[in-house]
């Protein structure tokens, strides 16, 4: 059962070869404004990309009452062919799939950058979705493993 948060999340279908922007970079530039404002984010650049243009962006959690830092958790990494989004529930990821907004990762998703400004608020949405669910998730030491697999326990006993 979906809750009403995800219920009101449904996505267009993506026109596939739609009109293009003589200058692709203003739908990059107003998404990134976008990412910017928001609160506790923060942004690196890769050092690990030799090409250069990915930076990775964090969002920050509160401080707690007892003065501990949380450690940042990875929203989105943005780079010159797609934004791949983090956070994103199974259902987000579906209504991305099956609009045609992006493909599936390991576990995330690759945006396809936006062509307009119809399409970079798409891609706005998206990221606000995610965004929204790493604020509201409650940061555990387990929660960025995978779940452990649970083995079959044998006794040392002789049945006869």
């Amino acid at each position: 059962m979906q809750d009403e948060t995800t219920c009101r999340f449904k996505l267009p279908t993506r026109v596939r070869f739609g009109p293009e922007l003589l200058d692709a970079f203003v739908p990059r530039i107003t998404l990134a404004e976008r990412i910017a404002e928001l609160p506790d984010v923060s942004v690196r650049d890769r050092s690990d990309d030799p090409i250069g243009g990915t930076v990775d962006v964090y969002i920050q959690g509160p401080v707690s009452r007892l003065g501990k830092v949380p450690a940042a958790r990875l929203f989105c990494r943005i780079n010159p062919e797609s934004i791949v989004v983090f956070g994103l529930d199974d259902w987000g990821k579906h209504q991305v799939l099956a609009g045609g907004w992006g493909r599936l990762g390991q576990r995330d998703v690759h945006l396809h950058m936006p062509r307009n400004e119809s399409e970079s608020d798409v891609c706005w949405a998206i990221l606000r979705q995610a965004y929204d669910a790493l604020r509201n998730t409650p940061v555990s030491p387990d929660a960025r493993l995978a779940p452990r697999r649970v083995w079959p326990s044998y006794s040392r006993t002789k049945l006869q």
